[in-house]
């Protein structure tokens, strides 16, 4: 990977309702309840890498690393929600009342 080179990056969320709503271990697994985030996830450009090392025996696996520093040119057009107000404000008095 270099810098300048765009890279597909794909963000999913779990959302807390549905985190409530799983109970068992199979629904846990990953993969089953996780949603692409549509908004965030998309082609990313490498603005910056990092390399670093980190002297002396260490417990991870290397003692390498490396930072990428992603940026985004073209963000999605936000979607619409459609919000039912029925239920959050009261009902408009008529002209009878």
């Amino acid at each position: 990977m270099q810098r300048g080179e765009y890279v597909p990056v794909y963000i999913a969320h779990k959302s807390q309702v549905e985190t409530l709503m799983s109970n068992t271990d199979e629904d846990n697994e990953l993969g089953t309840t996780l949603t692409a985030n549509r908004m965030f996830s998309g082609y990313y450009y490498v603005d910056s890498i990092e390399y670093n090392y980190k002297y002396g025996k260490g417990d991870s696996f290397s003692n390498f690393s490396t930072k990428f520093t992603l940026k985004r040119r073209e963000w999605p057009t936000p979607e619409v929600i459609a919000v039912d107000n029925s239920e959050i404000l009261p009902e408009e008095p008529t002209e009878n009342e």
